[in-house]
C-alpha cells in the first residue's frame, strides 16, 4: 500500500494515477523472466528478458468496460440454471429490506368548519363519514391515526390509536429495533447473498452461501464493517441528500468484498470500493434506473414479479458488475489475490 505524495490518498501498490487527484506515478519496471527491477522499458536482463510493467504485463487484454446489455444478458444466463435458487435466497432477505413503518391520518370526507365555542375561542372540525365528527383544534387530533407497516408495495394499518404522539413513539421504537436487526442480521446475510452470486459465477452454485456472513469468525468482522459503511452513508445523507446518494454508490462494493474477503481492514475495503465505482457512479446508478420497468411490473403484480424475478435478476446483475470490476482489478495487477481472494471454501 502506498499515500499519493499530492493528496495522501491511500492507493494500491500498482496504481498509475490517483483516482482522487490525478496525480501520476512514474511506472515501474522489471524482467518479464526474472522479475528483477530494471530501468526502464528498452532495459534488458542478463537473463535474457526484457523489460515489462506489471500492470500491463499480467493481464494485457483486461480492460474496464461493461456495458448493461452485457451484465444482464449474463445474469439471466446464469439465473437459467438456479433460478430456484435465487428466488429462495433472495425472498429470505427482501420484506426486511423493504420493511418501512409510517403514520397516517383519517382523510377529510368533506370540508372542515368551524365555529367559536362559548369561550370566544374558535373550533374547527370536519367529518370522516356521515355520523363521526372530529376536532381539528390542535395535534390531539381525536380521530384515530393509523401505524402502518409497508413491506415494499404492500402497506397494512397495524394499529390505530387517537394519540398520534404515541404512534410516532412507537414507529421510533420499531425502526430502532429494525436498525438493529438490520446491522446484526440483515446486513451480514447480504454479504452472504452477495457470495452465493459470485460463487455461481464461479461455477460453484452453493445455497449454503447466504450464511457465510453469519458464520465463524467472520461475523464480527462483517458486521462491524458493514456498520460504519450504513453509518457514513448515513451521515452525508443528513449533510445533503445528494453527496449522500453518491457515497451510497461509492461504498456500494463493500459487501461484495467482504464476500469473499472477511478479514479485509475497514480502511482497505472503502479504498478499494472507492477505486472500483471511481468513474462508474454515474454509469451504475443509471444500470439501476434501467430497471425501473421491471419495479413497475412489481407494483401492479403485488410484488409478486419482485419475488419471482425482478429480485433475482438485479441481485445476479449487480454481481456481473462486481465480477467485471474484480478482474479488471486482479488483472492489472491493481489488487492482489490476497485482498480479493476468491470463493473457494
Amino acid at each position: 500500500m502506498k499515500n499519493c505524495p499530492v493528496c495522501n490518498e491511500l492507493l494500491g501498490d500498482n496504481v498509475e494515477k490517483c483516482f482522487k487527484c490525478k496525480h501520476e506515478f512514474q511506472k515501474k519496471f522489471y524482467c518479464s523472466k526474472c522479475n528483477k527491477p530494471l530501468e526502464n522499458e528498452k532495459s534488458s536482463c542478463e537473463c535474457g528478458g526484457w523489460a515489462v510493467s506489471p500492470i500491463v504485463y499480467v493481464y494485457d487484454n483486461n480492460i474496464m468496460d461493461w456495458t448493461r446489455k452485457e451484465l444482464k444478458s449474463n445474469a439471466r444466463s446464469r439465473l437459467r440454471s438456479m433460478l430456484f435458487l435465487a428466488i429462495l435466497a433472495c425472498i429470505l432477505i427482501s420484506p426486511f429490506i423493504n420493511m418501512r413503518f409510517t403514520i397516517s391520518r383519517p382523510t377529510p370526507a368533506g370540508p372542515v368548519f368551524s365555529f367559536t365555542d362559548q369561550n370566544g375561542s374558535p373550533v374547527h372540525y370536519y367529518y370522516i363519514d356521515a355520523t363521526r365528527q372530529y376536532d381539528t383544534t390542535d395535534d390531539h387530533i381525536s380521530a384515530p391515526a393509523k401505524l402502518n407497516l409497508s413491506i415494499g408495495w404492500l402497506t397494512k394499518a397495524i394499529l390505530k390509536n387517537p394519540d398520534i404522539h404515541k404512534l410516532q413513539h412507537l414507529v421510533m421504537l420499531a425502526s430502532l429495533l429494525l436498525f438493529i436487526i438490520t446491522v446484526l442480521l440483515i446486513n451480514p446475510y447480504i454479504v452472504g447473498l452477495n457470495r452465493f452470486f459470485m460463487s455461481d459465477i464461479s461455477g460453484k452454485t452453493q445455497f449454503k452461501a447466504i450464511f457465510y456472513g453469519l458464520g465463524g469468525g467472520r461475523y464480527i468482522p462483517v458486521v462491524k464493517i458493514m456498520f460504519i459503511r450504513e453509518l457514513k452513508t448515513l451521515l452525508w445523507t443528513l449533510l445533503l441528500i445528494i453527496p449522500g446518494i453518491i457515497k451510497a454508490y461509492e461504498y456500494m462494493m463493500i459487501p461484495y468484498i467482504l464476500s469473499e474477503n472477511p478479514d479485509i481492514s475497514s480502511e482497505e475495503a472503502f479504498r478499494i470500493s472507492k477505486e472500483m465505482m471511481y468513474g462508474n457512479k454515474w454509469d451504475v446508478f443509471v444500470l439501476d434506473l434501467s430497471f425501473i420497468l421491471w419495479e413497475l411490473l412489481s407494483l401492479l403484480t403485488l410484488g409478486i414479479a419482485e419475488i419471482i424475478w425482478v429480485a433475482p435478476y438485479k441481485e445476479a446483475t449487480k454481481a456481473q458488475l462486481y465480477h467485471k470490476f474484480r478482474r479488471y482489478y486482479l488483472g492489472k495487477g491493481l489488487l492482489q489475490a490476497k485482498q480479493l481472494p476468491g470463493y473457494d471454501d
